[in-house]
C-alpha cells in the first residue's frame, strides 16, 4: 500500500521519532519545513505537494485532517496521536472537532486502547488501534 503521512513538522518528539525509525516505506508532507530529529531514507515534501499523490493519505493532526479531506485519495486515515482538542485554545472549536471526527470520508486510527476508548465516547465512532505508527497493519484490516 502506497501511503502518503501529513505532520506539522518532524522537530525532536515522540510522534517524530515514530514516523521517521520506521522501517517501512511512507512519502511524508510536513506542513513546517525545519530540522529533522533522526535521519531517514524516506521521501518528504510540504503538505501541497499530497495533493498529486497517489495512494492512500494520512493525517496526523486536526489542521491535517481538515486539509485531507477533498484530497483524491485511495482512502483517508486520520491517526489520533495526541488529543490536541483538550488543551483548548481559541483555534480549537468543540462542534468543529466534532464534525471533523464524525467524518465518514476520515477512517480513525488511536495509537492505544486508552485513546480509542477515550474517542469513542467523544464521537460515537469506534477507531482502530495501531500503536507507534506500524502502519504497515492498515493493509491487514
Amino acid at each position: 500500500m502506497k501511503l502518503g503521512i501529513l505532520v506539522d513538522n518532524l522537530a525532536a518528539s515522540q510522534k517524530s521519532f515514530a514516523l521517521l525509525s520506521n522501517p517501512n516505506p511512507a512519502t511524508i508532507f510536513v506542513k513546517e519545513i525545519g530540522p529533522i530529529c533522526y535521519p531517514s531514507s524516506k521521501m518528504i515534501s510540504c503538505w501541497h505537494d499530497a495533493w498529486s499523490f497517489s495512494g492512500s493519505i494520512m493525517a496526523t493532526s486536526l489542521d491535517s485532517a481538515r486539509f485531507i479531506l477533498d484530497m483524491p485519495a485511495d482512502k483517508l486515515y486520520y491517526y489520533i496521536w495526541d488529543l490536541e482538542w483538550l488543551r483548548g485554545g481559541i483555534t480549537q472549536n468543540y462542534i468543529a472537532t466534532l464534525m471533523l471526527l464524525q467524518n465518514e470520508k476520515l477512517n480513525l486510527i488511536t495509537r492505544s486502547t486508552s485513546h480509542s476508548q477515550m474517542i469513542e465516547n467523544y464521537c460515537n465512532r469506534p477507531s482502530l488501534v495501531i500503536e507507534n505508527f506500524e502502519y504497515e497493519k492498515l493493509q491487514y484490516n
